[in-house]
């Protein structure tokens, strides 16, 4: 039967052979057809319930249906694999959803199924960490995988970058994207951008009407990552010059302020195209009036 003990494996049982955690585990499982043999069962596919961890949000409708059109053919070579759900009937699937979803669309109800038993925290760990190395996630999945498994499992960008066999650097850099707005993060989401076009957009933080004017027009007018990378550099040197001449600008008014005030013996500001001139009281204002031959 389906939920039979003797047909499932545990992470623990097996460590000695096949490794030190569940993502050794599940990959020489599918490594194994010696082991696919022995434990796969068939389980109705109305009792899989979806990984929710699963940072792939969206398959390819051609690959799914040649798939499919190979499982008709052929069968499911590769059984998927499931955990057990406590104190029900159904199944949490750990990998192979892929499988799973072209197997419905052949029509299938049950499908060949190795049931291991792991925690919901090794479930988690393992789908994020084996999506992350296998599947072609986009910029935007693969940044959202490294922060759950960062917030969720407490680890460092060190720690995540030797889970996943990445560098730090890399890990940092993707996250990083994270921080763009809203607008363009959907862009990257939708496959409208790549992380080469969104990443040096970031060095325009925080000018986020400016990020998405560009993102836009970079999408629009099909630019190249190099486009992106020059369009930035035009945007920063306007920049400098507009803070060059502001600089110039406020040293000159700064000079100007302290001229006028030892010619006046008080305190003038010059701001906002005002000048400001403070006196103490009415014998020094007269005195200022003066100065200035205002008084009749």
């Amino acid at each position: 039967m389906a939920n039979n003990k003797k047909n499932r494996i545990g992470t623990k049982g097996l460590e000695t052979i096949f490794g030190d955690g569940i993502n050794d585990l599940i990959t020489n499982i599918e490594k194994s057809p010696e082991v696919q043999q022995n434990l796969a069962q068939e389980i109705s596919l109305s009792k899989i319930i979806p990984n929710p961890h699963q940072p792939r949000k969206v398959f390819n409708a051609q690959e799914l249906e040649e798939l499919s059109q190979s499982i008709k053919t052929h069968g499911l070579i590769q059984p998927i694999i499931v955990a057990k759900i406590k104190d029900s009937n159904f199944y949490q699937l750990i990998a192979g959803e892929r499988r799973k979803k072209a197997a419905e669309i052949a029509g299938l109800t049950t499908i060949k199924t190795v049931i291991i038993e792991a925690t919901d925290q090794q479930i988690m760990e393992f789908a994020l960490i084996e999506n992350i190395q296998r599947v072609d996630l986009n910029a935007f999945e693969e940044a959202q995988a490294y922060k759950t498994l960062v917030d969720q499992m407490k680890w460092t960008h060190e720690e995540l970058a030797r889970k996943v066999n990445k560098s730090r650097p890399h890990i940092t850099n993707t996250m990083r994207i994270l921080d763009l707005p809203a607008e363009v993060l959907k862009m990257v989401k939708d496959n409208k951008l790549t992380m080469g076009h969104v990443k040096p957009l970031l060095q325009l933080t925080p000018n986020n009407i400016l990020i998405v004017s560009l993102a836009h027009r970079a999408f629009e007018e099909k630019w190249s990552v190099r486009k992106v990378e020059d369009m930035i550099k035009v945007q920063q040197l306007l920049h400098d010059k507009k803070r060059h001449h502001l600089r110039q600008n406020s040293i000159y008014l700064t000079d100007l302020e302290h001229r006028l005030s030892r010619k006046l013996s008080t305190r003038v500001k010059v701001k906002d195209k005002k000048m400001i001139i403070s006196y103490t009281n009415n014998q020094d204002l007269n005195r200022l009036l003066a100065l200035l031959q205002l008084l009749d």
